[in-house]
């Protein structure tokens, strides 16, 4: 009897994409933000060798909340946005072209990026990382400089989030400081089953390019600032929003000229 793996996403709007392989696999992330506050988010990619679809999973709600960090510049208040929309984010990911799915401030965004990707440095240094042999590599890329390790017997051009064009999957991919920092969980390889997976491409044609995302993130951060504003005692001064500030690239992953 002839078997097949179907491993499906939910979407609003869906079309299912086929395509057989004679190599394929899934992995699990752990991806961890911190800037003052750490958060944690989990994907499951598959991949072939020709793409890749990396999807958010176990999403929990969350409420806004205010936390404090303390640093050379003394202790400062720090309002987290909480998280109601479930819907999650992905990555899909070819060799000519790339969208993502965003959901910011509880706003969801489609986004179509060029598939370019800064030249990795390649380092001479080796770890195992479960049962894989990887290799380092370095790279910048808006503003940040990350650091990943790479399977090159896993010969996929792939990795988690952005991450991509490696001579082998990525395993691990982390920002210099470690405000960013991906690690794999889990990972299965298999070279016989096809593999099917559902698209969203409803959704992907419709995307907007990444100048149009930047101008509407722009839009709901003064939103943000003119809300606080509004909640102030009587007789306060308004909160205003410094776009120029000298560490508001601090709390930024990328950093886009």
């Amino acid at each position: 009897m002839r078997h097949f793996i179907s491993i499906l996403f939910f979407f609003y709007c869906l079309n299912i994409f086929t395509q057989k392989n004679n190599y394929y696999g899934k992995i699990t992330y752990e991806q961890v933000t911190n800037f003052g506050f750490e958060f944690t988010e989990k994907y499951e990619l598959v991949f072939t060798r020709n793409w890749s679809y990396s999807e958010e999973i176990n999403i929990q709600e969350k409420e806004n909340y205010q936390t404090t960090s303390n640093d050379d510049n003394g202790i400062s208040t720090i309002n987290v946005v909480g998280r109601k929309n479930k819907t999650p984010k992905y990555f899909y990911n070819t060799k000519s072209e790339f969208y993502f799915r965003d959901n910011f401030s509880d706003q969801i965004f489609t986004v179509h990026e060029k598939p370019d990707f800064p030249e990795w440095k390649l380092i001479n240094k080796t770890k195992k990382i479960g049962n894989f042999e990887c290799k380092k590599a370095t790279v910048n890329f808006r503003g940040r400089t990350y650091f990943a390790w790479y399977a090159p017997n896993i010969p996929i051009p792939f990795g988690p989030w952005k991450a991509r064009n490696l001579p082998g999957i990525i395993l691990e991919f982390y920002e210099e400081n470690y405000v960013f920092h991906i690690t794999t969980k889990k990972i299965i390889i298999n070279n016989k089953l096809p593999l099917r997976v559902i698209l969203p491409t409803k959704e992907i044609e419709n995307a907007i390019n990444i100048e149009s995302y930047l101008m509407k993130k722009e839009k709901i951060k003064d939103l943000f600032f003119k809300k606080l504003s509004s909640k102030q005692p009587k007789g306060s001064k308004p909160i205003k929003r410094d776009k120029n500030c000298e560490d508001c690239n601090n709390s930024i992953l990328e950093i886009f000229d």
